[in-house]
């Protein structure tokens, strides 16, 4: 009959495989008497010496994909996203696969790493139906709703042909120039009428001097490579230009903020803003605003 013993593994403390380390790098011992004297396994000592194991605490298997803190972070996401429609919860598993969406055993392990979580999101599951229902009350007062939609302006477009007289030699003139080249003005408004500072985004690695003083000085300048919106610059204009103004006009917060749901408005990092400071910035289907946005019909 087969043994059904487990075999025991780590039969020795951090502090011993430490001081293994210490005495055998500092020439008091050999890896076989280092071995001997802190019941440290020989082939653990000379994994660690000759660098085929990293340096830190032991684990058994593979290099986790994950931080220990991006695992909570998931998991934390995970339980958010409860309250929401089947629609962004199905989005969120396809995107984070077997990890979110089959793996109980990633959410078990989290949780043994994390014995407080599990208590912690129900408490706050069980009193955000009582401390955050004012945040309904944000439909109610148009100064808290907030709009905003980008365009962009070629600045060499091409000409088109044109009927003129045959005599006319010269009807236009051809500028040189890059077509491609556009600038983006990105405008927030909120349903009370009022204007959030506008933002120009440039296709310049500098701004000249001449730009920058023709144009309004409470405005926002932003500048990319092709003139287009980028995450950084959106980034840049929400923590200092739309934050910003809706604390100089002190708006009660929270607050909504409908954009384009296009991949520059959707990052992490702009996301963790806008939950630290208010602002729930909902994602509209992208590339839809001109139909369904106030501000594109």
């Amino acid at each position: 009959m087969a043994s059904t013993t487990k075999r025991k593994i780590h039969q020795y403390s951090e502090a011993a495989l430490e001081e293994a380390l210490h005495e055998i790098r500092q020439g008091l011992s050999t890896i076989r008497a280092a071995s001997r004297k802190f019941g440290v396994p020989r082939g653990t000592l000379q994994d660690r010496i000759h660098g085929r194991v990293s340096e830190g605490p032991r684990k058994m298997g593979s290099d986790a994909v994950l931080t220990v803190a991006e695992e909570i972070k998931l998991m934390m996401d995970e339980r958010i996203l409860l309250k929401m429609d089947d629609q962004v919860r199905n989005g969120m598993h396809h995107f984070c696969g077997e990890i979110l969406a089959s793996n109980t055993g990633f959410r078990k392990v989290c949780q043994k790493k994390e014995p407080l979580l599990q208590k912690k999101l129900l408490r706050n599951g069980r009193s955000w139906k009582t401390s955050d229902n004012d945040n309904f009350d944000i439909l109610k007062d148009p100064s808290r709703v907030l709009n905003g939609d980008e365009t962009s302006f070629s600045m060499c477009p091409k000409t088109g042909k044109v009927i003129a007289p045959k005599e006319w030699e010269n009807v236009y003139q051809l500028q040189q120039g890059n077509d491609k080249e556009t600038i983006t003005v990105l405008l927030v408004f909120s349903a009370s009428g009022k204007t959030v500072t506008p933002m120009v985004v440039f296709p310049y690695i500098r701004l000249p001097k001449t730009v920058v003083d023709s144009m309004p000085a409470d405005w926002f300048l932003g500048r990319s490579d092709s003139g287009w919106m980028k995450n950084d610059v959106f980034y840049e204009y929400i923590a200092n230009g739309v934050n910003k103004w809706l604390e100089d006009n002190k708006v009660k917060k929270p607050v909504i903020l409908f954009v384009d749901g296009h991949k520059t408005h959707l990052t992490l990092e702009i996301s963790e803003f806008c939950a630290n400071n208010d602002i729930i910035l909902y994602a509209l289907p992208p590339n839809s605003t001109h139909k369904i946005s106030t501000l594109g019909i």
